[in-house]
């Protein structure tokens, strides 16, 4: 393999790990928020400056979802970025574009914005599968809840947070391991 190709490839692979959501949930548990939006907007960046816009627009959803536990306005900046990106690429259906518009439409949610807020959180809704992104889509079905709830509608907000709480235990259920075989 020529160096040069070698060389590329390291970065591709070097902005594909630290735009993974997977690394920034791990450190949000083990290290804190700083640690995962660091290395989240460090991805971003080196995605932009190695012409990877798929990993750039990933990377900016998953940093919109973290941006949420401490500014809303930057979830929602970063949200909507990553939103941009999707819509000029084609990949408004993918599970980072849900992340997105859920970002979106919970910042948006949080800041009583309700009527901006819903149209994203349909699009979360329509582009977020259970079968796919389950820990994503609760936090959907928890967005629609609270959205609801802030517009006093009780009923449909109850019927969201119980969409939350079946989601969590078949989560929990397929976490759990199976009890050993009792010998005979």
């Amino acid at each position: 393999m020529a160096p040069a190709a070698g060389a590329g490839l390291g970065e591709d692979l070097r902005a594909l790990a630290l735009t993974s959501l997977w690394l920034g949930i791990t450190e949000i548990w083990a290290t804190g928020f700083a640690d995962a939006e660091r290395h989240l907007e460090q991805g971003v960046a080196l995605a932009r400056r190695i012409g990877r816009p798929y990993l750039e627009f990933s990377g900016l959803a998953c940093l919109a979802e973290v941006a949420l536990y401490r500014s809303f306005t930057l979830a929602a900046e970063r949200g909507r970025q990553a939103a941009e990106l999707a819509r000029g690429h084609g990949w408004t259906g993918e599970p980072a574009a849900g992340t997105a518009y859920m970002a979106v439409g919970g910042a948006l949610t949080w800041q009583g914005r309700l009527e901006e807020a819903e149209p994203w959180i349909q699009r979360a809704e329509r582009t977020v599968r259970a079968e796919t992104e389950p820990a994503t889509r609760q936090t959907v079905h928890y967005v629609r809840g609270m959205l609801e709830l802030a517009r006093g509608r009780d009923g449909v907000a109850l019927a969201a947070f119980d969409a939350v709480e079946r989601l969590a235990n078949r989560r929990a259920a397929a976490a759990r391991p199976a009890r050993p075989a009792r010998g005979a």
